[in-house]
Protein backbone atom coordinates (compact mmCIF):
# COMPACT_ATOMS: atom_id res chain seq x y z
CA UNK A 1 0.00 0.00 0.00
CA UNK A 2 2.69 2.43 1.02
CA UNK A 3 1.18 4.60 3.61
CA UNK A 4 2.35 4.85 7.68
CA UNK A 5 -0.92 4.73 9.92
CA UNK A 6 -1.48 8.35 10.66
CA UNK A 7 -5.28 9.43 12.25
CA UNK A 8 -7.71 11.82 10.11
CA UNK A 9 -6.66 14.88 12.04
CA UNK A 10 -3.05 14.30 10.98
CA UNK A 11 -4.03 13.73 7.46
CA UNK A 12 -6.12 16.53 6.75
CA UNK A 13 -2.40 18.06 7.13
CA UNK A 14 -1.46 16.52 3.75
CA UNK A 15 -1.78 18.13 0.89
CA UNK A 16 -5.05 16.85 -1.05
CA UNK A 17 -3.36 14.73 -3.80
CA UNK A 18 -1.52 12.59 -0.58
CA UNK A 19 -5.20 11.82 0.37
CA UNK A 20 -6.62 10.98 -2.90
CA UNK A 21 -3.64 8.43 -3.40
CA UNK A 22 -4.83 7.16 -0.23
CA UNK A 23 -8.59 6.66 -1.35
CA UNK A 24 -7.02 5.68 -4.41
CA UNK A 25 -5.29 2.50 -2.14
CA UNK A 26 -8.21 1.44 -0.89
CA UNK A 27 -10.92 1.90 -3.39
CA UNK A 28 -10.70 -2.11 -4.50
CA UNK A 29 -13.87 -3.56 -3.00
CA UNK A 30 -11.44 -6.76 -1.44
CA UNK A 31 -9.66 -4.34 0.35
CA UNK A 32 -10.25 -5.42 3.85
CA UNK A 33 -12.02 -3.07 6.40
CA UNK A 34 -9.27 -2.91 8.79
CA UNK A 35 -6.36 -1.27 5.90
CA UNK A 36 -9.13 0.65 4.89
CA UNK A 37 -9.56 2.42 8.20
CA UNK A 38 -5.48 2.15 8.93
CA UNK A 39 -4.81 4.40 5.28
CA UNK A 40 -7.74 6.88 5.92
CA UNK A 41 -6.90 7.74 9.61
CA UNK A 42 -10.01 6.18 10.93
CA UNK A 43 -8.05 3.97 13.43
CA UNK A 44 -6.53 5.98 16.01
CA UNK A 45 -2.53 5.55 16.07
CA UNK A 46 -1.57 2.47 18.72
CA UNK A 47 0.19 4.02 22.02
CA UNK A 48 2.15 0.69 22.55
CA UNK A 49 5.25 1.56 24.74
CA UNK A 50 8.63 0.52 24.07
CA UNK A 51 8.37 -1.98 26.82
CA UNK A 52 5.16 -3.56 25.33
CA UNK A 53 6.64 -3.61 22.02
CA UNK A 54 9.14 -6.22 23.18
CA UNK A 55 6.39 -8.50 24.64
CA UNK A 56 4.13 -8.59 20.95
CA UNK A 57 7.16 -8.75 19.25
CA UNK A 58 8.31 -11.86 21.13
CA UNK A 59 4.74 -13.47 21.31
CA UNK A 60 3.48 -12.52 18.11
CA UNK A 61 6.10 -11.35 15.43
CA UNK A 62 9.02 -14.01 16.10
CA UNK A 63 7.27 -16.68 17.96
CA UNK A 64 8.09 -18.87 15.11
CA UNK A 65 11.61 -18.51 15.06
CA UNK A 66 11.59 -18.51 19.36
CA UNK A 67 9.48 -21.82 18.49
CA UNK A 68 12.17 -23.86 17.34
CA UNK A 69 14.76 -23.14 20.27
CA UNK A 70 15.23 -24.72 23.74
CA UNK A 71 14.39 -23.17 26.87
CA UNK A 72 17.91 -22.40 27.55
CA UNK A 73 18.53 -20.88 23.87
CA UNK A 74 15.05 -18.48 24.29
CA UNK A 75 16.32 -17.33 27.53
CA UNK A 76 19.58 -16.07 25.77
CA UNK A 77 18.08 -14.74 22.93
CA UNK A 78 15.56 -13.07 25.07
CA UNK A 79 18.29 -11.65 27.41
CA UNK A 80 20.20 -10.17 24.40
CA UNK A 81 17.03 -8.12 23.00
CA UNK A 82 16.37 -7.27 26.84
CA UNK A 83 19.71 -5.37 27.05
CA UNK A 84 18.91 -3.69 24.11
CA UNK A 85 15.35 -2.61 24.68
CA UNK A 86 16.21 -1.54 28.34
CA UNK A 87 19.14 0.42 27.51
CA UNK A 88 16.40 2.18 25.45
CA UNK A 89 14.05 3.12 27.93
CA UNK A 90 17.03 3.80 30.18
CA UNK A 91 18.14 6.40 27.98
CA UNK A 92 15.02 7.92 26.44
CA UNK A 93 12.07 6.46 28.68
CA UNK A 94 9.29 3.84 28.41
CA UNK A 95 7.53 5.83 25.81
CA UNK A 96 5.21 5.06 23.45
CA UNK A 97 6.87 3.69 20.35
CA UNK A 98 4.93 6.10 17.73
CA UNK A 99 6.56 9.13 19.64
CA UNK A 100 9.75 8.01 19.71
CA UNK A 101 11.94 11.01 17.62
CA UNK A 102 14.83 11.84 15.78
CA UNK A 103 16.40 13.34 19.20
CA UNK A 104 15.96 9.94 20.85
CA UNK A 105 17.83 8.02 18.50
CA UNK A 106 20.43 10.10 18.22
CA UNK A 107 20.25 10.25 22.80
CA UNK A 108 20.83 6.39 22.26
CA UNK A 109 23.58 6.74 19.84
CA UNK A 110 25.47 9.00 21.88
CA UNK A 111 24.72 6.66 24.62
CA UNK A 112 26.57 3.38 22.80
CA UNK A 113 29.24 6.10 21.19
CA UNK A 114 30.18 7.07 25.04
CA UNK A 115 30.56 3.74 25.80
CA UNK A 116 32.58 2.58 23.07
CA UNK A 117 34.85 5.04 23.59
CA UNK A 118 35.32 4.11 26.96
CA UNK A 119 35.06 0.38 26.28
CA UNK A 120 37.32 -1.33 29.06
CA UNK A 121 37.79 -5.31 28.30
CA UNK A 122 35.06 -6.52 30.45
CA UNK A 123 32.63 -3.90 29.20
CA UNK A 124 30.10 -5.78 26.28
CA UNK A 125 30.26 -4.80 23.26
CA UNK A 126 27.65 -2.28 22.29
CA UNK A 127 27.27 -3.07 18.89
CA UNK A 128 24.49 -5.83 19.23
CA UNK A 129 22.26 -3.57 21.13
CA UNK A 130 22.03 -0.80 18.22
CA UNK A 131 21.50 -3.44 15.89
CA UNK A 132 18.85 -5.41 17.87
CA UNK A 133 16.89 -1.77 19.01
CA UNK A 134 16.97 -1.17 15.33
CA UNK A 135 15.68 -4.78 14.13
CA UNK A 136 12.92 -4.79 17.34
CA UNK A 137 11.86 -1.25 16.06
CA UNK A 138 11.49 -1.63 12.62
CA UNK A 139 9.70 -5.00 12.78
CA UNK A 140 6.97 -4.27 15.12
CA UNK A 141 6.34 -0.84 13.39
CA UNK A 142 6.02 -2.32 10.13
CA UNK A 143 3.98 -5.54 11.37
CA UNK A 144 1.29 -3.76 13.86
CA UNK A 145 0.06 -1.54 10.70
CA UNK A 146 1.80 1.38 12.08
CA UNK A 147 3.75 1.04 8.79
CA UNK A 148 1.06 -0.11 6.09
CA UNK A 149 3.70 -1.73 3.67
CA UNK A 150 5.53 0.95 2.62
CA UNK A 151 6.18 5.04 3.31
CA UNK A 152 4.30 7.78 1.95
CA UNK A 153 6.56 10.40 0.66
CA UNK A 154 7.64 13.38 3.30
CA UNK A 155 5.40 16.35 3.12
Amino acid sequence: MGFNCQPVDELAEYPIQHILQRMNAVMPAHTPAVVVEAVLGAEPRPKVKVSGAFKIYCEEIVAGELAGKSPAQRERWKNVKKRAINSFINVVGDKPIVNITRDDGRAFYKFWLAKLVNKSAKDPDPHPCAIVWSEICGCFMTRTSLIVKTRLPAR
